[in-house]
Protein backbone atom coordinates (compact mmCIF):
# COMPACT_ATOMS: atom_id res chain seq x y z
CA UNK A 1 0.00 0.00 0.00
CA UNK A 2 1.24 3.45 -0.89
CA UNK A 3 -1.46 5.65 0.66
CA UNK A 4 -0.74 8.32 3.25
CA UNK A 5 -2.80 9.72 6.10
CA UNK A 6 -2.94 13.52 6.29
CA UNK A 7 -3.43 15.03 9.71
CA UNK A 8 -2.87 18.23 11.64
CA UNK A 9 -1.13 18.33 15.01
CA UNK A 10 -2.27 20.73 17.77
CA UNK A 11 0.43 23.29 16.76
CA UNK A 12 -0.89 23.41 13.15
CA UNK A 13 1.89 21.14 11.86
CA UNK A 14 0.67 19.22 8.82
CA UNK A 15 1.76 15.58 8.69
CA UNK A 16 1.56 13.12 5.82
CA UNK A 17 2.02 9.74 7.49
CA UNK A 18 2.95 6.85 5.19
CA UNK A 19 1.28 3.45 5.37
CA UNK A 20 2.56 1.17 8.16
CA UNK A 21 3.86 4.21 10.07
CA UNK A 22 3.05 5.55 13.51
CA UNK A 23 3.31 8.92 15.32
CA UNK A 24 3.24 8.98 19.12
CA UNK A 25 2.93 12.17 21.17
CA UNK A 26 1.57 13.21 24.55
CA UNK A 27 -1.68 15.06 25.24
CA UNK A 28 0.49 17.96 26.39
CA UNK A 29 1.95 18.37 22.87
CA UNK A 30 2.60 22.08 22.10
CA UNK A 31 1.71 23.06 25.67
CA UNK A 32 5.23 22.50 27.04
CA UNK A 33 7.13 20.87 24.16
CA UNK A 34 6.62 19.46 20.67
CA UNK A 35 8.23 16.02 20.98
CA UNK A 36 7.03 13.25 18.67
CA UNK A 37 8.15 9.65 18.26
CA UNK A 38 8.06 8.38 14.67
CA UNK A 39 8.11 4.78 13.57
CA UNK A 40 8.06 4.60 9.78
CA UNK A 41 7.89 7.52 7.38
CA UNK A 42 6.28 10.95 7.57
CA UNK A 43 6.50 14.35 5.91
CA UNK A 44 6.19 17.38 8.21
CA UNK A 45 5.20 20.93 7.34
CA UNK A 46 5.89 22.60 10.66
CA UNK A 47 3.26 24.79 12.33
CA UNK A 48 4.08 27.85 14.38
CA UNK A 49 1.60 27.77 17.27
CA UNK A 50 2.18 26.29 20.72
CA UNK A 51 5.32 26.16 22.85
CA UNK A 52 8.64 24.57 21.94
CA UNK A 53 10.38 23.47 18.76
CA UNK A 54 9.23 20.35 16.94
CA UNK A 55 11.53 17.42 17.73
CA UNK A 56 11.07 14.06 16.02
CA UNK A 57 12.58 11.05 17.79
CA UNK A 58 13.33 8.35 15.21
CA UNK A 59 15.15 5.35 16.63
CA UNK A 60 18.16 6.76 18.48
CA UNK A 61 18.23 9.91 16.31
CA UNK A 62 16.54 13.25 16.86
CA UNK A 63 15.50 15.74 14.21
CA UNK A 64 14.93 19.27 15.49
CA UNK A 65 13.04 21.73 13.33
CA UNK A 66 14.56 25.07 12.44
CA UNK A 67 11.45 26.33 10.56
CA UNK A 68 10.92 23.95 7.69
CA UNK A 69 9.32 21.21 5.63
CA UNK A 70 11.02 17.82 5.94
CA UNK A 71 10.51 14.06 5.60
CA UNK A 72 11.81 11.37 7.96
CA UNK A 73 12.09 7.65 7.19
CA UNK A 74 12.82 5.49 10.25
CA UNK A 75 11.42 1.97 10.11
CA UNK A 76 12.32 -0.37 12.99
CA UNK A 77 13.51 -3.11 10.60
CA UNK A 78 15.89 -0.77 8.73
CA UNK A 79 19.51 0.03 9.64
CA UNK A 80 19.04 3.63 8.46
CA UNK A 81 17.24 6.82 9.44
CA UNK A 82 16.88 9.27 6.55
CA UNK A 83 16.02 12.97 6.70
CA UNK A 84 15.14 14.82 3.49
CA UNK A 85 14.64 18.60 3.78
CA UNK A 86 12.42 20.37 1.25
CA UNK A 87 12.45 23.85 2.80
CA UNK A 88 14.36 25.48 5.66
CA UNK A 89 16.69 23.31 7.75
CA UNK A 90 16.81 20.80 10.62
CA UNK A 91 19.36 19.65 13.15
CA UNK A 92 19.91 15.86 12.89
CA UNK A 93 21.68 14.31 15.90
CA UNK A 94 21.78 11.65 18.64
CA UNK A 95 22.38 11.81 22.38
CA UNK A 96 26.06 10.97 21.81
CA UNK A 97 26.67 12.70 18.45
CA UNK A 98 26.25 16.45 17.87
CA UNK A 99 25.18 15.63 14.34
CA UNK A 100 24.73 18.00 11.44
CA UNK A 101 22.44 20.69 10.07
CA UNK A 102 20.56 19.51 6.99
CA UNK A 103 19.44 22.32 4.65
CA UNK A 104 16.83 22.60 1.90
CA UNK A 105 17.36 20.16 -1.00
CA UNK A 106 19.71 18.02 1.13
CA UNK A 107 19.28 14.48 2.43
CA UNK A 108 21.13 12.97 5.39
CA UNK A 109 21.31 9.29 6.37
CA UNK A 110 22.20 7.87 9.79
CA UNK A 111 23.47 4.28 9.91
CA UNK A 112 22.29 2.62 13.15
CA UNK A 113 25.01 -0.04 12.98
CA UNK A 114 27.98 2.29 12.55
CA UNK A 115 26.49 5.37 14.29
Amino acid sequence: QNHTIDSNLPDATTVQLAANSQLIYKNSFAKSNKDIKLIGKARFEVGKSGKGQLRVFAGETMIEDIGTIFEVTAFDNSDFVQVKVSQGMVKFYTLTNNGIVVKACETAIYNKKTN
